[in-house]
């Protein structure tokens, strides 16, 4: 099926298979600026290949898109999916926008694991603790590659799971040796914090710090509180780190003084299906503060989450980036100029009509390609 010369739509595009095609004059979102700014997106494969200025592209395969507002995929950084409920949960995923979502996983003993990525990229932690501690020379990495593209294995500690500060420290040799980035698991809850702190005279991010495992290529997983102290230990290291519901849930006052006292970490949100709830609370009192304070919410569910978990390539909208888009119908209330406080309001307002994954559409008109196949 082909469509020279002449617009097609989202169905169209996902029939005709095209590797190479343009979304024409498309309102997206600059990450550089946090600004909405028109232009050709040039498709080719999995990547956007280039930016072009409105109606510039003269590729035949065109997806007219002068009526609807583009962003980045969504990043759900822990989303929490435990083993055997990935389908049950992706499809819902994809259908908010969320193009990459992470989950922790006790390591990799279910084979069809990597089998299960379906229309949303999916990221698994791979646990390690004393008991697979030695089966990481016997069962390496490296023997975890998977053909699925949308499969991404990290590997993953506990510090709650480990007493042993030489097995943190194997993990973390293993993870650089791999050159892939560690990701640590922290105490959910205070009272978690509390029994860590009786039974092992340490913070974790104490013992982390004293280990010197904390760096630019770890990331740590939600902290239930940070205290004065340990606070001090993360300002000293590069360390990228995920927020829990709580931050997610905040206020963009509140959301201000982590990124500034971040000064330049990524930082990323873990959220669930009840995220709307808090983009709607938090698009509510973008009047009430700083464009800056927004500007940094927004980062944290795109290219800030990406760069808190090494994905270089995901996040943001720009030449030889994925292909990661949600096509959102354009508000009648825009009137040119809109930047994160507007985006962030789209979420909270709207799902996308369409969801492009590797720059294969994985929701049309609201509906899941699964969905669509079904009823065709």
């Amino acid at each position: 099926m082909t469509h020279t010369g002449a617009e097609m739509n989202a169905l169209d595009q996902l029939a005709c298979g095209s590797n190479q095609w343009v979304m024409a004059n498309a309102l997206y979102f600059d990450s550089l600026t946090h600004r909405f700014v028109r232009g050709d997106l040039e498709i080719e494969g999995e990547r956007i290949e280039r930016i072009l200025a409105p109606h510039a592209s003269v590729l035949d395969d065109r997806l007219d898109a002068g009526e609807l507002v583009c962003v980045p995929g969504l990043i759900d950084a822990d989303a929490s999916i435990a083993q055997g409920e990935w389908h049950a949960r992706s499809d819902d995923l994809v259908k908010h926008g969320i193009t990459t979502a992470g989950s922790f996983q006790r390591g990799l003993s279910e084979a069809d694991a990597l089998d299960e990525c379906s229309s949303v990229r999916r990221l698994i932690y791979v646990e390690l603790d004393e008991t697979t501690e030695a089966g990481i020379d016997a069962h390496p990495f490296e023997s975890f590659h998977t053909p699925n593209p949308r499969c991404v294995l990290l590997p993953a500690v506990v510090p709650a799971h480990i007493w042993s500060a030489s097995s943190l420290l194997a993990i973390a040799s293993e993870a650089e040796r791999m050159r892939r980035r560690l990701c640590v698991r922290l105490c959910a809850t205070h009272d978690d914090e509390r029994e860590y702190l009786q039974t092992r005279f340490f913070t974790e991010i104490g013992l982390l710090s004293y280990l010197s495992i904390l760096g630019g290529e770890a990331t740590l997983f939600g902290p239930a509180d940070v205290s004065r102290q340990d606070a001090a230990f993360i300002a000293e290291t590069d360390v990228n780190l995920v927020c829990g519901h709580s931050l997610m849930h905040a206020s963009l006052v509140e959301h201000r003084q982590w990124a500034h006292w971040l000064n330049g970490r990524a930082l990323a949100y873990s959220f669930d299906a009840s995220a709307c709830h808090a983009l709607a609370q938090a698009a509510a009192e973008v009047g009430a503060c700083t464009s800056d304070a927004c500007d940094a919410w927004i980062d944290s569910l795109t290219h800030g989450a990406a760069r808190a978990l090494g994905l270089r390539d995901l996040g943001s909208i720009a030449s030889g980036m994925r292909a990661d888009l949600c096509l959102y119908d354009k508000p009648a209330s825009w009137s040119g100029g809109e930047g994160s406080a507007a985006f962030a309001d789209l979420l909270a307002m709207a799902k996308p009509r369409h969801v492009y994954v590797d720059g294969v559409a994985e929701v049309m008109n609201g509906m899941v390609a699964g969905e669509l196949a079904v009823a065709g």
